[in-house]
């Protein structure tokens, strides 16, 4: 027994007692860096950019204050076979949209077109579209139904655009957020 201690190597001996630092890693820094990680992914997620509609009728883009829409340049008729007094009214919308959205004309009816305007890709009361385009919403009024309406709902929020004939017998027209 004696014979195996001494007979060890001396270099052997040198290394054991030789300590290395243990490689130690730095949690706390970790830790930091990845909660700031996780807020910078929550802010992004949070704080897109979608949801927003932007409509322009005539170039004039609608918010929550009514405008008139001029109703001879946007060819307000009157239906020449109804025996009741009607009037066509077709009001153009140019739609920007960022994401899916659901347009439904819940009043009246809609020709959609794509954001050029070449291309006719729907006609009816509700359409999805995932990118911008055109609209010509189409009314029918005898003048006792003042109120017509059409919904978008994009990315958790929801607009509605209002078009109202008013007594001094103008259209007006505003956009309002749900």
């Amino acid at each position: 027994m004696v014979r195996a201690i001494t007979g060890i190597d001396e270099e052997l001996i040198n290394d054991a007692h030789t300590v290395q630092n243990a490689h130690v890693i730095p949690w706390k820094k970790l830790g930091t860096l990845a909660a700031g990680l996780v807020l910078i992914v929550s802010a992004a997620f949070l704080f897109k950019p979608g949801g927003e509609v932007r409509i322009t009728v005539s170039g004039q883009e609608l918010s929550a204050r009514a405008f008139t829409v001029d109703q001879e340049a946007l060819g307000a008729v009157p239906r020449a076979y109804s025996l009741e007094p009607e009037t066509v009214f077709t009001v153009p919308l140019e739609v920007e949209i960022r994401e899916y959205t659901l347009i439904s004309a819940l009043r009246g009816t809609m020709q959609v077109f794509d954001s050029e305007g070449n291309s006719l890709l729907y006609k009816g009361e509700t359409f999805g579209a995932e990118d911008s385009v055109k609209i010509l919403w189409t009314v029918e009024t005898d003048k006792t139904s003042d109120r017509f309406e059409m919904s978008l709902e994009s990315g958790g929020a929801a607009y509605a655009v209002i078009l109202t004939y008013e007594d001094a017998g103008e259209w007006k027209i505003r956009k309002e957020k749900e």
